[in-house]
């Protein structure tokens, strides 16, 4: 897209060509529309515009909730039907709802139980991992001076990086890498009936594998995360002189597949993002060679530019006035 400016007739947030350059049409929405009214699969929603409103939507739990299920968007009843037979024929373990579509109290209770699960040490551990691998793949394609980012480096690293930390072995990369883009396909774009069937057939792939690990950790825990997610226990309970709660396997599986999204995809996407704001501004390029502890900024620029999530849905739990 060229040009300053743009208007909104037709937008459609979920266009493939919108998406790959929204920022216009975010400019022409908080100068003319900043509640922007819009529709997808058959559903009305508003588009929230400007810093001031979106601060309001984000410190309001109790009036925009976060308890939107997986998705904003409703199935069709074909669909769900169809989604129910799969998971009745393949044993779907039923969706809890934990990090990202709760809200406070119940969100803090999961945040820092996740939080205690990821120790300092747990994470200190994986960075000699880290630096090796991106060693390794660099080295890769250094000859040919030429490489494809995305399929070369900013895939591979945070899938291998994420299936280390929850101890996925190296033959299930490419499984631990469809579970993750099949739990997210439907972000952003439609997906047919028989997409969302693929999809679910995947999720549930992904449940079993980790169920069975989980068994395990209970039957001889180790030194990892999944072993602290297991032994974890959260405060469920009302009175204080009651005992905490483990987390049931369910509530650990939704865990998990949000950890493989939020640390998989979004790094991909920002690294990608980060290497294509770079390759247009050379001059930042050079100054970051010459001085690698710009390092901090350059990620913290390259996410407020090109931020891996543009959106977050919520839920007007009443009538409000926005902006």
């Amino acid at each position: 897209m060229t040009g300053t400016h743009t208007d909104l007739d037709g937008f459609d947030i979920l266009d493939p060509e919108v998406q790959q350059c929204p920022h216009l049409y975010y400019s022409a929405m908080r100068d003319s529309c900043p509640v922007f009214p819009t529709e997808a699969a058959g559903t009305e929603f508003y588009l929230i515009s400007r810093h001031e409103d979106v601060m309001q939507v984000l410190m309001d739990p109790e009036t925009f909730s976060s308890k939107f299920g997986r998705s904003g968007l409703p199935p069709s009843e074909e669909a769900i039907r169809r989604l129910a037979e799969v998971q009745k024929e393949l044993g779907a373990y039923r969706r809890r709802d934990t990090l990202l579509t709760v809200d406070p109290p119940e969100h803090t209770r999961y945040r820092k139980l996740v939080s205690r699960a990821f120790t300092s040490r747990a994470i200190a551990e994986l960075e000699p991992f880290i630096r090796n691998l991106s060693n390794d793949l660099i080295g890769r394609f250094l000859p040919a001076g030429r490489c494809e980012f995305v399929e070369e480096f900013a895939v591979p690293l945070p899938v291998a990086t994420i299936a280390r930390a929850l101890n996925v072995p190296g033959d299930r990369l490419e499984d631990f890498k469809r579970w993750s883009d099949d739990a997210i396909a439907g972000t952003g774009r439609h997906l047919t009936v028989d997409e969302q069937v693929e999809c679910e057939k995947s999720i549930i792939e992904f449940q079993h594998y980790f169920a069975e690990q989980l068994d395990q950790r209970r039957a001889e825990p180790r030194n990892d995360i999944l072993t602290n997610l297991v032994q974890a226990r959260i405060d469920v309970q009302e009175d204080p002189d009651l005992p905490d709660e483990p987390l049931s396997t369910e509530e650990i599986l939704s865990i998990l597949q949000q950890i493989l999204v939020a640390g998989n995809e979004t790094t991909t996407k920002l690294l990608a993002e980060a290497m294509l704001l770079l390759s247009d501004r050379p001059e930042i390029w050079n100054q970051l060679q010459t001085d690698p502890t710009m390092a901090g900024r350059v990620v913290e620029e390259s996410l407020r530019l090109s931020s891996p999530t543009q959106g977050m849905w919520r839920i007007a739990t009443r009538d409000v006035d926005v902006a």
